[in-house]
């Protein structure tokens, strides 16, 4: 204590000290001011850095440790945080406008205590580095120019131009010449020319590259574009060019003009105009003829012409002059010499005519024959009429009309013009009917009156038109069909019908000329006369049987086609349908459908079992079967019912095995119609014995006993049962009724009972087992025993330990030591006495601090002590490699007989410690000891550098620091680890190209752990200089056409970079040439160069560098290479051909035609020459103007009309040169027009082509051809369409020129199989004359039209009817499709496709008719569906030769070739109703009263139930079987089958049940019945049990069948009867309509007696694995007595309740008692929860789910009915959290309500079982949940 006491004093003396001389420094010496270390001096940022961008960062200190604070004064372009120093650029910049800012920036320190801050002051200069950010600027614009179209090629059409960029970053300013949309070849005609090329500035021209013309191109528009490699400018340069004298003058008038013939000389006809083609300086023009055919004109100056005399029509042979006019510019008043000063053109003048002729017809008077079948539209045949009229235009117009005929007629055409022929067609066809014709001969009138004149000039024609009979009507039937009945047994020769038809027509068109035939299936069997239409029977031997009629046979019914055709059978034909139908006659025998027939009957037994009825058949439709016993029946004992067959016991009581002395009876029974002979059946009756003895058990009650631990198969006991009854009746079966839980199972045969596979014993949970074991015989009805056996569970130790929680969880530092304790494990064994042992099972997993699984994990960081279960640390720790660790460990039970053990799981997390440094990825290497970037120079201040990445395995990376920055030029992102540009890289001024930085990385743990790593950044260089050439621009000129490798120029550049020059050519003619690498430009291999395509070739010569960086840079400079010319082109005509017309007559040295041809080549290569190499016959008629090209007539054309061809040649060189061209001149002469044409082809009018319908439209039909004697080639064709003419119609064309008549469209024979067209030919005469001639165009068929069936409504499908069981192989009916063919290509051919797989019809393939080839039953089959498919195809097939279908085509609605044939087999009487069961149940209440329901039975007729299928009800037999008689009637049946309760008091056969048969018959043949029985069973509404569904009656009834089968399998196969389905009624008597009660009530079929509900719930309760998924699927919520309490008699109340007040004081008493037990129970559990915590240190509990066998109640653990009539109420004490209240049992772990809870909050769990009261239980789980009892809704 005195050590202590002494260092005490020293510290505070020490403090004291310290204290003092920090006092007096501070007085003693003044603040001191703060200074900066980065003040921003010099500092550059670039004009392109955003606003907000963070630019520098002011760094200050202070040494007296003050707060320090940052400012700027002097600008607003940049703001300063004032606690960090970053300052931040708030304003955008502008180097072009301010390129440095200078300001200030303040540093001021904080002193406090009253005394005055220290601010400090530094001025300061940032430059603002330049970025490439404005484009070159064009001073001076718009840039507008204008030029002459005569300026020589090289001047300077506009400059000097300037441009300037402000900018001192960027490349050398280069211009280039873009064309625009407006102008795409501008850069060809001009070129850019530099004069200046500096930093900063460019200067130039712009050049003339080729030549301009102003007619051609007015205005240019080029785009200059001004780059400096990153920003450009743009500018357009309009180029105006002014026009030149250089163009003749052009005529802008009309060349046409028109006069009347008959006007006075001196009129006016027409003026011509023209202009000069030079639009700049236009001069004036004068006019003059050059050629005046017959000198009917003169033009004065400003070009009118006038006629100079009287103009005759009729003497101008074209009715057309052709004149030339010429047009010349005047200069000074006078025409320019100049032959590029003048201009011709020809001007035609038409003269009009006079009307002085009347139209007229060829022939007056014509005659024509045509028959009454004639179509609508046909022309009149051989009609040859023509209307003419000799004059021209309107004058030659007349209008054509027909008088007569009643509009029966039309004309055409209606209007015609010169020569035109003339159609009268027949427009009402259907008015021509000789049958109703009056006068059969009509008389018509074409009239021609000219249409337009005032004279109206008219002609007329008379035509007579006689009207021919043709057979176009068909034979008509009195009837659209016929039937007949025929008895069977008709004579041969019988009149079976007489059916004549009549028709229209005349002659042997008409009814005499009728011929009848009868065809079809049976057709053989008789005769038609031809003549007369008597249809007879032929003869035969035996009619009504054999191969004659027979109704029985296969055919009772005939399907035939009866045929009329006149025209003595060659004409038109009519069938119509002849059904004849066979009457029966009764003529067959009955015959029994079986020759022996067996039954069995009980002995005393009214009815067999099933019933047994005989029956025999006759085909006679007429006949009545009886039936008799004539044999065998001794004493009388079995009758047959006479119509149905039943045989029956008519005498029971003497029905006896042993009076019988046998069990077999042989009967003889026979049937008879009354007519024919009878037939006899054998019928074998069986006796049989009745079952009435019960099994035996030895003993009442067996004992056994059974190991919890007992395996399946284990024996537990046996049991035996004798029966005394001998067969079947005697052999037992042996099974566990109830009780057993489904832990044992029986050995039917041997009574052995064993330990099922799903047996669970638990001595602590239930010891004893009561099972119930039946015997049941195999007797009818069968007879059961009963016995008990009680069964005892033995204890066994076999439960295993536990670890409570199963999972546990520790925390542990990873530096722990060795030998720590880290968690006690403790695990719990229900059995008593347990010795626990601890270890761990392997493997140790583990997970790394980022939650990754390790597979195997290696580290023995962990042992536990086998007693104790303490896990220990036995090895270092390493988070690093894993965070978590889990240990499995198991708990052994070592007193176990076989070792039990438990295993659990403990989670060791361990805490972190900081140990280890970051590490820098990727791992440097001795070879690459730090990392290495690239940066290029003048990189933006911010730009990305490269970027570092550490990682930390414990505590992650916190911050990155450069601790080494030479020069400062870099910065790193504190988290991103991301180095940047601090400031300006100019690779020039660089001390180095290569910096060497330090990083240094944090980590976040206490304290920081740190790493450092070097990166070497080197800044690379930009190639920012051009090359440059010695010239602004190059020219050179060669010969066009020179040699491949010509030279042509050579170009040189310099670049001051160090990098080497590539020359490349650019350009539209840089094709054409090629530069090597000294620059030298030549002809590249190939090319062909051409002065007349490119006088001057432009080039453009690009100099590149080779990029280092930053991009190539290039210059470029223009190349102009000239072409010399050479004579290399031959002169070439303007036109590729001329044509020139000239009337004969034209009068002498007329100008005909002006040839001109022109030569690329210039100078004297360019002067033609012209002469006429070959003129034929005139060649001394024509001459040429050799300069000018003009030709003109030298001597008379008369008599020379017609075609000439001409070959004229031009030479150049002034006609010496070496090249020469020709050109054809096709010259014609015209000759007056006075001869019509005429036709060719067709040779004659109305004749006739034929033509096959499926031609492609542009087939040609026939060329067309006219001749005309004046001039074949101006004859035009055309097509008369009433009023018009033209060249197409709706199906035809005809070339106006060539003649051919080609189809527009593909013809149709089917839609029209004739056209008659009008053709036109029409001469190019003055006035034209017009010819007609009528074409008859016949379409031919082509088989291109499938055959179809009509389809509507009634056919979609075809509906047959057969009648069932007809005879096979007969006629049903008959199809028949249209083909719109004709001839051959319409004949048709029927076959099936689909549909009929057993071939039970065919189709017969050339009439259609379909045949049934068997027998049908329509309960077998109703219907039947196939295809029919109607070809043109002969050699289809649709079954081979096995009679296999080859082809299934489905049927499709589209395809009209295809018919669906549906087939209804139509019902007759051949069936007997059938019950659908042999027996039938039904239940009737004691109470009942009558109309009471009690079943409903159901008996099916297969035949059609409106006509054969009616079945009546009828009770045949009541009986009772009990203690008493039966009613005389206790039940009565409906017509619905309905049995329903009569006037009987049931209460009365309470003990028994009836026996009720009941028959059903058919009501159309009382010989058709069947019987079934009813059992109705009597009970009391006690024996009845109510299932609740949650489903509405509707659909519950709808699946009522399944909830029986359901009930009766759950039962023991007893049968269900439902006796009432209502809605439900709840426990306080409200309807839920939405659920149902079905009341029902079980039979043992065995015994024949109602099944109690007591029972009825002990079965349900045994199956629960059967019944848990059929309850949920048809939604059953329980099953319960209707009956919820037994009824007391009055007589037994009193003693009711005497025994209820002494229950009252029993249950006083025991409440008394169980209370004083349950504070025992508590006190000693609280006393032994304390022992426990104080052991284990927290409480543990083991609680195991109750369970149940019956699954209805399962869900909610709640047993209604337990044989041991035992309740259970399961409670839990508080701990000390509280009480747990429970909403229903949960397993262990579980929690209500989805909460989850520990099994240890569960300890107090226990239960108590209390006495029920026999039937009803209930369980109740903690002080607030409770079950009711099984009435309680269970969901």
């Amino acid at each position: 204590m005195d050590v202590m006491s002494q260092d005490q004093s020293n510290m505070k003396i020490l403090l004291a000290a310290i204290c003092i001389g920090f006092i007096s420094g501070t007085l003693g010496q003044a603040n001191q001011p703060p200074r900066f270390i980065e003040d921003m001096d010099g500092f550059s940022v670039a004009e392109n850095t955003a606003v907000g961008t963070r630019v520098y960062r002011l760094v200050g200190v202070d040494t007296d440790r003050d707060p320090i604070t940052y400012g700027i004064e002097g600008t607003t372009v940049f703001r300063v945080d004032p606690t960090m120093g970053d300052v931040v650029l708030s304003e955008p910049l502008d180097r072009e406008a301010q390129s440095s800012l200078t300001f200030y920036v303040t540093l001021e320190d904080l002193v406090g205590s009253g005394n005055p801050n220290n601010l400090v002051r530094h001025q300061v200069t940032v430059q603002i580095r330049d970025v490439n950010d404005n484009a070159p600027l064009f001073h001076g614009t718009p840039y507008v120019a204008r030029v002459s179209e005569d300026t020589p090629v090289g001047s300077v059409v506009f400059g000097p131009f300037n441009i300037t960029d402000r900018d001192v970053q960027g490349a050398t300013l280069g211009v280039t010449c873009q064309p625009t949309q407006e102008s795409p070849d501008a850069c060809t005609v001009f070129r850019v020319e530099a004069l200046r090329q500096e930093s900063g500035l460019w200067q130039g021209n712009l050049v003339l590259l080729s030549g301009l013309d102003y007619e051609g191109e007015r205005l240019y528009q080029l785009q200059l574009t001004a780059s400096d490699a990153a920003q450009q400018s743009v500018v357009v340069v309009s180029i105006h060019v002014d026009d030149a004298q250089d163009t003749p003058p052009m005529f802008t008038s009309s060349l046409i003009g028109r006069v009347d013939e008959d006007v006075p000389p001196g009129t006016s006809v027409m003026r011509v105009e023209a202009r000069d083609g030079d639009e700049g300086a236009p001069r004036e023009l004068s006019y003059a003829l050059v050629s005046n055919p017959g000198d009917y004109f003169s033009i004065d100056d400003s070009g009118l012409i006038l006629t100079t005399k009287a103009i005759n029509r009729e003497d101008i042979v074209s009715g057309s002059v052709m004149l030339t006019v010429k047009a010349t510019e005047l200069v000074g008043g006078q025409q320019s010499p100049d032959d590029a000063a003048s201009s011709e053109a020809e001007v035609v003048i038409s003269v009009t005519d006079v009307n002085d002729v009347a139209p007229y017809f060829n022939r007056d008077v014509i005659n024509v024959t045509i028959g009454e079948d004639i179509r609508d539209g046909t022309p009149l045949p051989d009609l040859d009429l023509v209307a003419k009229d000799e004059d021209t235009g309107i004058n030659s117009v007349f209008d054509i009309v027909l008088e007569g005929g009643d509009g029966i007629f039309s004309v055409t055409p209606r209007i015609g013009t010169g020569a035109t022929s003339v159609s009268v067609r027949v427009e009402n066809a259907s008015r021509l009917d000789f049958e109703t014709l009056e006068d059969r001969v009509i008389v018509l009138q074409v009239v021609a009156t000219e249409r337009s004149t005032p004279q109206r000039f008219s002609a007329s024609a008379l035509l007579r038109v006689t009207v021919v009979d043709r057979n176009d009507n068909s034979p008509e039937f009195a009837e659209k069909s016929f039937e007949v009945y025929l008895p069977e047994n008709s004579p041969s020769g019988s009149t079976v019908l007489v059916a004549a038809a009549t028709d229209a027509d005349s002659r042997s068109f008409g009814t005499e000329g009728i011929m009848y035939r009868l065809y079809g299936n049976g057709a053989n069997r008789f005769h038609i006369d031809k003549r007369t239409a008597v249809v007879t029977t032929i003869a035969c031997e035996t009619p009504g049987s054999g191969r004659c009629l027979d109704f029985d046979g296969s055919e009772s019914s005939f399907y035939l086609s009866l045929a009329a055709t006149d025209d003595n059978g060659s004409g038109q034909t009519t069938v119509v349908p002849l059904t004849v139908y066979l009457t029966d006659v009764d003529d067959n025998s009955p015959r029994f459908v079986q020759s022996n027939y067996t039954g069995t009957i009980d002995e005393g037994s009214m009815q067999f079992d099933p019933p047994l009825v005989v029956k025999a058949e006759d085909r006679d439709s007429s006949s009545n079967v009886t039936y008799s016993i004539v044999g065998g029946n001794t004493d009388g004992i079995f009758g047959v019912d006479g119509a149905s067959g039943l045989v029956s016991a008519s005498r029971p009581e003497r029905l006896d095995v042993a009076r019988l002395n046998a069990s077999r009876v042989s009967l003889l029974v026979q049937a008879t119609d009354g007519a024919t002979a009878a037939d006899t059946a054998i019928v074998s009756v069986f006796v049989r014995d009745v079952n009435d003895r019960v099994p035996q058990f030895g003993r009442a009650l067996y004992e056994a006993a059974v190991s919890e631990t007992a395996t399946a198969g284990t024996v537990v006991a046996q049991v035996g049962a004798i029966d005394s009854d001998s067969g079947p009746g005697g052999q037992v079966t042996y099974a566990i009724q109830a009780g057993g839980r489904g832990n044992f199972i029986i050995d039917p045969e041997s009574g052995v009972i064993s330990v099922s596979a799903r047996a669970e014993f638990d001595y602590d949970r239930l010891r004893d087992y009561t099972l119930t074991v039946t015997a049941v015989d195999g007797g009818v009805p069968a007879q059961t025993g009963r016995a008990a056996v009680l069964v005892s569970v033995l204890d066994a130790n076999n439960k295993s330990p536990e670890f409570r929680p199963a999972v546990q969880r520790v925390d542990v530092r990873e530096d722990a030591p060795v030998g720590t304790v880290v968690h006690p494990l403790s695990a719990v064994d229900p059995d008593g006495g347990a010795l626990l042992r601890y270890r761990l099972d392997g493997p140790t997993t583990g997970r790394t601090k980022n939650g990754d699984f390790i597979d195997d994990f290696p580290e023995a960081w962990f042992a536990v002590d086998g007693g104790t279960g303490d896990v220990r640390v036995v090895a270092p720790l390493d988070r690093e490699v894993a965070a978590r660790v889990e240990l499995h460990v198991v708990a052994t039970d070592l007193s176990a007989p076989v070792a039990q053990t438990g295993a659990g799981t403990l989670v060791v997390s361990l805490l972190d410690v900081n140990d280890k440094a970051p590490v820098f990825l990727p791992v440097l290497t001795v070879d690459h000891p730090f990392y290495t970037a690239r940066v290029m120079e003048e990189s933006a201040v911010g730009s990305f550098v490269t970027a570092v990445t550490a990682s930390d395995v414990e505590s992650g990376v916190g911050r990155f620091e450069l601790t080494e920055n030479p020069g400062g030029y870099f910065a790193i992102g504190e988290t991103t680890g991301v180095i940047s540009v601090a400031k300006r890289l100019d690779f020039e001024s660089l001390p180095s190209s290569d910096f060497s930085l330090v990083v240094t990385a944090f980590d976040k743990g206490r304290p920081p752990l740190s790493s450092s790593v070097g990166v070497v950044v080197t800044v690379a260089d930009v190639n920012d200089n051009g090359p440059t050439f010695e010239r602004a621009s190059y020219s050179s000129v060669i010969p066009e056409n020179s040699l491949d490798n010509t030279y042509v120029a050579e170009v040189r550049a310099t670049d001051p970079d160090t990098s080497g020059i590539v020359y490349a050519l650019r350009g539209r003619s840089a094709a054409s040439f090629y530069v090597d690498g000294d620059g030298v430009v030549r002809v590249r291999t190939g090319e062909t160069l051409d002065r007349e395509a490119t006088p001057v070739m432009a080039l453009q010569v690009v100099a590149s560098d080779y990029e280092n960086g930053g991009g190539a840079r290039s210059s470029s400079v223009p190349l102009y290479v000239s072409l010399s010319d050479t004579n290399d082109n031959a002169p070439v005509f303007q036109r590729r051909a001329y044509h020139a017309t000239v009337v004969e007559n034209v009068p002498p040295e007329s100008a005909i035609v002006q040839v001109s041809a022109g030569d690329a080549d210039e100078g004297a290569n360019a002067d033609l020459r012209y002469a006429i190499v070959d003129a034929g016959e005139l060649a001394d008629k024509i001459s040429i103007d050799p300069t000018s090209g003009s030709i003109r007539r030298s001597a008379d054309l008369a008599g020379l009309a017609g075609r000439y061809e001409i070959t004229v040649q031009a030479r150049d060189g002034a006609g010496n040169g070496a090249n020469t061209a020709t050109v054809p001149l096709v010259l014609e002469i015209v000759d007056v027009n006075n001869r019509r044409p005429y036709f060719v082809t067709p040779e004659s009018d109305n004749e006739t082509v034929h033509l096959l319908e499926n031609q492609s439209a542009g087939f040609v039909i026939v060329r067309v051809r006219a001749r005309d004697d004046d001039d074949d080639s101006k004859i035009h064709y055309g097509l008369q369409m009433g009023d018009v003419v033209g060249n197409e119609t709706k199906e035809f064309a005809i070339d106006s020129y060539t003649g051919e008549l080609r189809t527009r469209v593909r013809l149709d024979r089917e839609k029209q199989d004739t056209y008659q067209l009008d053709l036109v030919a029409q001469d190019g005469g003055n006035p034209p004359y017009q010819v007609h001639r009528f074409l008859l165009v016949v379409v031919d068929d082509v088989n291109d039209d499938v055959p179809e069936f009509p389809r509507n409504q009634e056919t979609e499908p075809y509906v047959l009817a057969v009648k069932e069981h007809g005879s096979s192989n007969r006629v049903v009916g008959r199809l028949q499709a249209i083909d719109g063919d004709a001839n051959n290509n319409a004949e048709i051919f029927y076959h099936i496709v689909s549909g009929d797989p057993d071939n039970i019809f065919s189709v017969d393939r050339n009439t259609g008719e379909i045949l049934v080839h068997m027998t049908l039953d329509r309960e077998t089959k109703s219907e039947y569906d196939f295809v029919v498919m109607a070809t043109n195809n002969q050699a289809f097939q649709s079954i081979n030769r096995l009679g296999k279908r080859t082809q299934n085509i489905t049927y499709d609605k589209e395809n009209l070739s295809l018919a669906q044939i549906h087939v209804t087999v139509e019902d007759i009487n051949d069936n007997a109703p059938k019950f659908t069961q042999s027996l039938y149940y039904g239940g009737v209440k004691t109470a009942a009263q009558q109309g009471t329901s009690v079943a409903r039975v159901q008996a099916i007729d297969n035949d059609l139930p409106a006509d054969n299928g009616t079945v009546r009800y009828a009770i045949a037999a009541q009986s009772y079987v009990g203690d008493r008689a039966a009613p005389r009637v206790a039940f009565v049946v409906r017509p619905d089958g309905g049995v329903f309760t009569d006037l009987v008091t049931f209460e009365d056969y309470a003990r028994g049940f009836f026996n009720v048969t009941i028959e059903a018959r058919d009501a159309g043949n009382a010989t058709y019945r069947d019987v079934a029985t009813l059992l109705v069973y009597v009970y009391d509404e006690s024996s009845a049990v109510k299932v609740v569904i949650a489903n509405t009656p509707e659909r519950v009834i709808n699946d009522m069948e399944n909830l029986k089968r359901a009930l009766q399998n759950s039962t023991r196969n007893r049968v269900v009867i439902v006796d009432d389905v209502r809605y439900h009624v709840d426990t306080e008597n409200n309807v839920v309509h939405e659920w149902t009660d079905v009341i029902v009530h079980f039979i043992d079929p065995r015994t024949n007696e109602v099944t109690s509900v007591p029972t009825v719930l002990r079965l349900v309760d045994t199956d629960k694995f059967y019944l848990k998924p059929k309850y949920e699927e048809y939604l059953v919520t329980k099953i319960e007595p209707v009956v919820s309490q037994p009824t007391v008699s009055p007589s037994r109340r009193n003693l009711i309740i005497a025994i209820a007040l002494f229950g009252i004081v029993l249950f006083i008493g025991l409440v008394a008692f169980c209370m004083i037990c349950c504070y025992a129970r508590h006190s000693f559990r609280k006393q032994q929860k304390r022992v426990r915590q104080e052991e284990v240190g927290k409480p543990v509990v083991e609680v195991r789910p109750t369970t149940t066998d019956n699954p209805l109640w399962e869900e909610q653990k709640l047993r209604m009915y337990e044989e041991q009539e035992l309740s259970m109420h399961v409670f839990a004490e508080a701990d000390d959290a509280g009480a747990i209240p429970m909403s229903r049992m949960e397993r262990p772990g579980e929690a209500p309500y989805g909460r989850a809870v520990s099994s240890d909050a569960l300890e107090h769990t226990y239960a108590t079982l209390d006495r029920g009261n026999g039937v009803y239980g209930s369980i109740a789980s903690g002080p607030y949940a409770g079950f009711e009892s099984s009435t309680d809704k269970l969901y």
